[in-house]
């Protein structure tokens, strides 16, 4: 799916942790750059532990529920924000 994301949301995933699934592994990652190409969202990724980084499609990377998904669209993404500002979200 294409999108337009602000570089406001993307700077937002910089810093973010989650995993990703990779030969029936789920390795722990940090989102360590965002960009945009031709309406694709790409991330810089790093592993929590071990060394390297890749770029991959942020849809493709499973952030902790603190970050909504890149690819839902832009009100999802404002509605989860503000829930976690005020802690709605947290138990």
């Amino acid at each position: 799916m294409k999108q337009s994301a602000t570089v406001e949301t993307m700077s937002r995933l910089i810093g973010a942790e989650g995993y990703i699934r990779d030969r029936g592994m789920d390795v722990n990652v940090r989102v360590i750059d965002a960009r945009q190409s031709y309406g694709n969202i790409h991330v810089l990724i790093a592993p929590l532990s071990g060394s390297g980084s890749t770029w991959t499609t942020a849809e493709s990377v499973q952030l902790h529920p603190r970050i909504v998904s890149v690819t839902q669209s832009r009100s999802s993404l404002e509605a989860a924000e503000r829930a976690w500002s005020t802690g709605k979200d947290r138990a």
